[in-house]
């Protein structure tokens, strides 16, 4: 009974796993936006690309194949059916462009200092259960775009399609009929994750036919 429970709990601990699916460009990452600063961050996690030399920092977090950047041009558009209201449901299309890497010398892409191009993160319909509070999310984030030595793009070194799906974080207030949204964000789950999940499910799998054997 130790041992179910035991791999009960490894499976709870991965089961965030199951709420994304990943693409063929961006295998770990995550993302934040503030509707205060119009600014955010957005850091993918591309083992694909070229890279330089890097540090090993953690099995599954290898430096040298992150590309965080920051961004601060974004438009948010809210739309609400029927109309903003508690019991009603809502979506939103987060287009930012332009992302700027920051701080990974030399972990880089060498020459890389942006991704140009536009990224739009859409979400699923969203209940609103309250005037404000939290809401999770079913969202993809698609678009194109073209890693440059300059937002000018005088030289593009690679271009990087991106269609992630995932679970995002919205932060909302609902106040006479206008819905707000302070803020977005996601967290794509590592590798590792994924492979703690599949042996939390092959623990327990094993356990219970084993348990159905003996009482055959």
């Amino acid at each position: 009974m130790k041992t179910f429970f035991g791999c009960l709990l490894v499976l709870v601990c991965a089961i965030s796993a199951s709420a994304t699916s990943y693409s063929a460009a961006e295998h770990w990452g995550s993302f934040n936006w503030r509707a205060d600063a119009n600014a955010g961050v957005w850091m993918p996690r591309i083992p694909v690309l070229p890279y330089y030399n890097g540090t090993l920092k953690h099995p599954f977090q290898n430096a040298k194949y992150r590309y965080p950047a920051t961004f601060s041009n974004a438009a948010l558009s809210v739309s609400c059916s029927p109309v903003c209201g508690v019991g009603n449901s809502f979506s939103i299309d987060l287009t930012m462009s332009n992302f700027s890497l920051i701080g990974q010398r030399p972990y880089a892409y060498p020459d890389l200092n942006i991704f140009v191009g536009t990224l739009s993160l859409i979400t699923r319909p969203i209940v609103l259960t309250s005037s404000s509070g939290i809401a999770i999310a079913r969202f993809t984030v698609t678009g194109d775009l073209l890693a440059c030595t300059d937002a000018t793009c005088g030289t593009t070194l690679f271009s990087l399609s991106v269609n992630t799906v995932g679970y995002a974080t919205i932060h909302y207030n609902l106040s006479g009929g206008q819905l707000s949204i302070s803020s977005v964000s996601y967290v794509l789950p590592e590798p590792s994750s994924m492979v703690l999940l599949g042996t939390g499910f092959a623990f327990i799998l094993g356990r219970v036919r084993s348990t159905m054997k003996r009482r055959v």
